[in-house]
């Protein structure tokens, strides 16, 4: 359950991800070639190691996945009705974009500039078993003309502050942004700058 990890000279007790990890009371996170049995109810997330951010040990990737959750039933999405479609930009893993799709979102685009990131999404949504639901794709988001009713970005403030624009005009009603990666400190002017528009908070952690 726990490890040590030593990161910048530092010991720390941290989460292991050797075995399955519980996230929200929806998603399991897993390594690859886990054969024990898993929680039951839950959806599991296969992440091979790689240099991909979204392993699930950074707060703001656990957080985005309870959030997701959260906005999810928020929203009144239905696992009864074809779901919405989704956008994950930054996809790093593609942990989110993957835990959308269990969700029962579709189709989800999951953007990302880097190729390695792009690479090791691919494996993990086949590990995962999402190949069919999730598009993995290296197009600039302001190339990118559809809309859609949830949206997905775990980055740092000065990129959530320039997508705020794109996403007004992106989005649609009724529906979930799920943002993540900024500091407390950042909060205020972040809130200041997407609920100029028409977006409202629903939740805040």
């Amino acid at each position: 359950v726990l490890e040590y990890r030593y990161t910048f000279g530092q010991s720390y007790l941290a989460l292991s991800f050797r075995g399955p990890v519980s996230v929200g009371s929806q998603f399991v996170i897993v390594p690859p070639h886990y054969k024990s049995p898993l929680p039951s109810q839950r959806h599991a997330i296969t992440i091979a190691p790689g240099a991909a951010f979204g392993c699930g040990r950074h707060p703001t990737t656990l957080l985005a996945l309870e959030a997701l959750e959260r906005g999810w039933a928020l929203a009144g999405f239905r696992t009864d009705r074809p779901g919405p479609a989704a956008i994950d930009i930054g996809t790093g893993s593609g942990i989110l974009a993957i835990g959308a799709a269990w969700l029962g979102a579709g189709p989800v685009l999951a953007l990302d500039l880097d190729a390695c990131a792009r690479s090791e999404a691919r494996r993990n949504i086949t590990l995962s078993g999402k190949s069919k639901a999730i598009a993995v794709s290296a197009m600039p988001l302001e190339t990118v003309e559809d809309n859609f009713s949830l949206v997905i970005a775990n980055l740092r403030l000065p990129t959530l502050v320039q997508l705020a624009g794109w996403m007004r005009s992106h989005f649609i009603a009724p529906g979930c942004i799920i943002v993540s990666g900024f500091r407390d400190d950042e909060w205020r002017r972040l809130r200041e700058i997407y609920t100029a528009g028409r977006l409202t908070v629903g939740w805040y952690a």
